[in-house]
């Protein structure tokens, strides 16, 4: 169903998306789609692709493969329309113990959280495939800003290192108008969490949830919040990180 009040202004504009089958880049997707969005969606499995792109068939293309390949993201920057705003919600999280954490497990959670979303931009960028007035929205953490946990040094590092990185190139991309943010979620209901329930017992994780004022967020939250940067409404907004987390980071 598309939204009849296009206040967002984002109607037939046309978004790239990566982590586009699951949690919170799966939900982006939806609310843009219910925005008459076109979409350029990027994830690996491709029949979640597919579910995606059957429900708008002449609203979105689909690209099934590893961001961690530069053949495929040349693919993408050669063949993609031009777009009007990019979304990096690709991201790979595990609990490593820092005193087993390894070069081989840093560079495979820095290659997809950090160096495939910086390369996929700079190459739309250079390409000319970024439209001027566009937005480009980061998916950060809170971890990586306000408060980690043990274990994640690799994952809080990569997304820490997202916000200085957008801090830098919202200068540079501003003389395109293009602006360039990122948001920092708290914990999410999304298969990330379903994840770590394999190393961390419910009976903690209802422990976590409850120092959370407003309770853990949904994967819509998050997405309400991106569509908002991604839209006009957001034109003198640029370099910022934002941190949706229900209240938890003011505790």
């Amino acid at each position: 169903m598309r939204m009849n009040n296009d206040f967002l202004e984002i109607s037939n504009k046309t978004f790239l998306i990566t982590g586009a089958t699951s949690g919170i880049g799966k939900s982006i997707c939806e609310l843009l789609l219910k925005f008459n969005s076109n979409l350029v969606i990027c994830g690996r499995r491709t029949e979640k692709l597919n579910e995606i792109k059957n429900k708008a068939p002449q609203k979105v293309i689909a690209y099934s493969g590893d961001l961690t390949d530069n053949g495929f993201i040349k693919n993408i920057v050669d063949t993609t329309p031009s777009i009007d705003g990019i979304v990096h919600s690709a991201g790979i999280l595990k609990y490593i113990p820092f005193k087993v954490l390894s070069r081989k497990n840093l560079n495979l959670i820095y290659d997809i959280n950090y160096f495939a979303p910086i390369e996929l931009t700079q190459n739309l960028y250079s390409k000319k495939k970024i439209n001027n007035d566009s937005s480009i929205v980061f998916i950060s953490s809170i971890s990586g800003i306000t408060k980690s946990a043990v274990g994640l040094a690799a994952y809080s590092s990569s997304k820490s290192a997202l916000f200085g990185i957008v801090k830098t190139i919202s200068i540079e991309l501003a003389k395109n108008r293009i602006r360039v943010n990122s948001i920092s979620p708290g914990m999410v209901r999304t298969e990330m969490l379903d994840g770590a329930q394999d190393v961390i017992s419910g009976s903690k994780i209802i422990e976590d949830e409850n120092r959370y004022p407003l309770g853990y967020g949904t994967p819509e939250d998050v997405a309400n919040f991106t569509a908002f940067l991604l839209s006009s409404r957001s034109k003198w907004i640029t370099g910022s990180n934002y941190i949706i987390d229900g209240g938890f980071s003011c505790i």
